[in-house]
């Protein structure tokens, strides 16, 4: 009788290996399999466990054919509830960088957003006419108040901006200030998923850079390198180029006034002159007399006053991305636990803003994250591969900074951060 070549496998194999050991064989190697499976399953990567268990919708978020962890995710959101941006329209030098990665976002170009509401949070007739040429765009996009020269009541609190009737239960909205200048590819998706998987978090933030508490975060983590204002002009001719591998290296000679220590640089230190640059201290050199080594893990202390320590987390995040190593700001889930955290760039549902609305406090912000999180015992947690870019804060510009020592005269405003984030996402995303 001819064996097949399973048989015959089987029956060398047996040649080889008594029936009896080999039948102990394939038990201890079954029961080993099992274990090294649920070791892996129970304690191994946080982001595949909240997969299994979390909202059936995250799954068509992940890619099946990734074994990256963490995972690799879909631009593709799920279908069973709408993604709505509410953007706070404003200043249009920053508006122009931002809505470029808006546009990418959308659902029609095969992204994450349903569709984009601009909250219009200005007066000013060339920011509204600006506004209108966007509204062309794309018919994703509408405004409110949908009066073509009307704007948002309350100039002063963001909170009447959450009493706008077009919210919904059963969708999740991103609150996204006009002056987020980058979106990484993967944040909206990333953002989605975990507001959909863990219903127990309040809202989730981007992992911005330029957020006060997290400049320490970046700064613990290695993505903060030196970097020094250059005092002596040149000439200017705008940041045609982001890359800050074409630029010169900081010396003492370019430093003009020389400062000792990095206190120097957050006092009351003013910007040395308009679209000025700032450059790599190479060679090795540590951060420790650079303005970062300020900051701390505080929502209003150095990284949200100092403009200096904005301007170095600008450019080493630029530095960053131009070599390829955004891996550096990642992390898991970081829990606030009730504590300040700026709302930059949210996720989080309508259900959630309906129940509680009008927001009985002057700041959404420290209601949000602090108040209501703490009365519902739900946290406000940034995700930590949602990487996003905030230029400024009002007390990172000119007149608006200082110490008991003074008012800084000018601030970020006087840098060339804005023009080089400007000059990527024309040459990579517009």
């Amino acid at each position: 009788m001819q064996l097949s070549s399973s048989e015959k496998g089987f029956s060398s194999l047996n040649e080889v290996i008594p029936r009896r050991s080999f039948q102990k064989w394939l038990i201890f190697m079954f029961f080993t399999a099992f274990t090294i499976l649920a070791a892996v399953y129970l304690f191994g990567d946080s982001s595949r466990f909240h997969l299994s268990t979390g909202n059936k919708a995250l799954a068509s978020l992940y890619s099946s054919k990734s074994e990256t962890i963490p995972p690799t995710l879909s631009p593709h959101k799920p279908h069973d509830f709408k993604v709505v941006a509410l953007v706070f329209w404003g200043r249009r030098d920053r508006t122009s960088i931002l809505k470029c990665y808006l546009k990418k976002n959308l659902v029609e170009n095969g992204g994450s957003l349903d569709e984009v509401v601009f909250l219009v949070r200005t007066d000013d007739h060339d920011d509204l006419a600006y506004l209108d040429e966007v509204l062309k765009e794309s018919s994703s996009y509408s405004r409110y108040p949908p009066a073509s020269n009307g704007s948002l009541p309350g100039q002063a609190s963001y909170n009447s901006a959450w009493n706008i009737p077009i919210i919904q239960n059963g969708t999740m909205y991103f609150k996204i200030d006009d002056d987020v200048v980058y979106i990484n590819n993967n944040t909206f998706s990333s953002m989605i998923a975990t507001k959909a998987a863990h219903p127990e978090y309040l809202l989730v933030s981007a992992n911005s850079i330029n957020q006060p508490a997290l400049s320490w975060i970046h700064y613990s983590l290695g993505a903060i390198h030196p970097y020094l204002p250059e005092h002596q002009p040149v000439e200017y001719t705008s940041a045609t180029s982001w890359r800050p591998s074409t630029l010169p290296t900081w010396t003492k000679e370019k430093s003009g006034p020389a400062a000792v220590s990095s206190q120097d640089y957050t006092q009351v230190f003013s910007a040395p002159h308009e679209h000025h640059r700032w450059l790599p201290l190479r060679n090795g050199t540590n951060t420790d007399w650079t303005p970062i080594n300020q900051t701390g893990f505080k929502p209003g202390g150095p990284g949200w006053n100092h403009w200096t320590i904005a301007v170095q987390e600008h450019y080493s995040f630029l530095q960053n991305l131009e070599a390829g190593e955004l891996h550096r700001y990642n992390f898991g889930i970081w829990d606030y636990h009730y504590n300040r955290i700026s709302i930059n760039m949210i996720a989080i549902w309508g259900d959630d803003i309906l129940a509680h609305r009008p927001f009985k406090h002057g700041s959404d912000e420290e209601y949000l994250t602090m108040i209501l999180s703490k009365q519902l015992g739900r946290s406000a947690v940034v995700d930590g591969r949602a990487i996003a870019s905030h230029y400024s804060f009002g007390s990172q510009h000119g007149k608006a900074t200082g110490s008991k020592q003074g008012i800084v005269e000018h601030g970020i405003e006087w840098s060339d951060v804005l023009s080089r984030y400007r000059a990527y996402a024309e040459e990579n995303v517009c």
